[in-house]
């Protein structure tokens, strides 16, 4: 972790429009400043205010009883309503995955980087145009691109230790060990960088402008 004074990155914010049922962000507007860290930010408030609106342990089972009926009346819609319903559980799947690593990672900066900024309550930056290229990429939404000037304190990790899938507690708080020690696990366009602090909003730019692709 390092603190910084008016040290320039950039930063991608979603269309507001893209956030759940009132969880999202007012649209930034240029030369105005925002403090980051006193609150949740999108990302993780969407677990406090949305997560479990939908019963979906309950959706699996009756993803189990249409397949059970498709076995005796073969024609009756039962296998499609069933591809649908477990389409739609494995996404609900992988939501309460990375829940539980949000948990456990916060769990561990806590008990061992206290000081650290929280991914609960970070926002995160872009240090170069390597690594806005490859997170226009990596994040397949629409989003509005910013030059920023950030005073406050950050840290600087690799994405390569966020857990995918289902994984053990143990093997989790391995990785989130490694995640806030700082290790190396990709190249650097892959890093997440994690600031709490006050924000200016310097400029808002386009891709292209940003990395001098169309």
């Amino acid at each position: 972790m390092k603190e910084v004074r008016r040290q320039e990155f950039f930063h991608y914010q979603t269309v507001p429009q893209y956030y759940w049922q009132g969880v999202g962000v007012d649209a930034w507007q240029v030369g105005r400043s925002y403090l980051v860290g006193d609150g949740f930010n999108p990302y993780f408030d969407f677990y406090n205010q949305y997560w479990g609106a939908i019963p979906w342990a309950d959706e699996g089972r009756k993803t189990v009883v249409l397949l059970r009926n498709a076995l005796s009346n073969a024609d009756d819609g039962s296998i499609a309503r069933a591809v649908n319903h477990l389409g739609a559980c494995g996404d609900q799947l992988g939501k309460e995955c990375a829940l539980v690593q949000e948990l456990v990672f916060e769990e561990v900066r806590r008990q061992h980087f206290p000081t650290y900024p929280s991914r609960q309550r970070c926002m995160w930056v872009v240090s170069s145009e390597a690594g806005v290229r490859y997170w226009q990429q990596r994040v397949d939404i629409e989003k509005r691109w910013f030059r920023v000037r950030l005073t406050g304190k950050l840290h600087t990790a690799s994405e390569v230790f966020l857990a995918p899938d289902t994984v053990s507690l143990h093997q989790l708080r391995k990785l989130a060990w490694q995640y806030w020690s700082g290790f190396r696990g990709g190249g650097e366009e892959q890093d997440e960088i994690l600031f709490e602090g006050v924000i200016e909003v310097v400029e808002e730019l386009d891709f292209a402008a940003i990395t001098g692709c169309a």
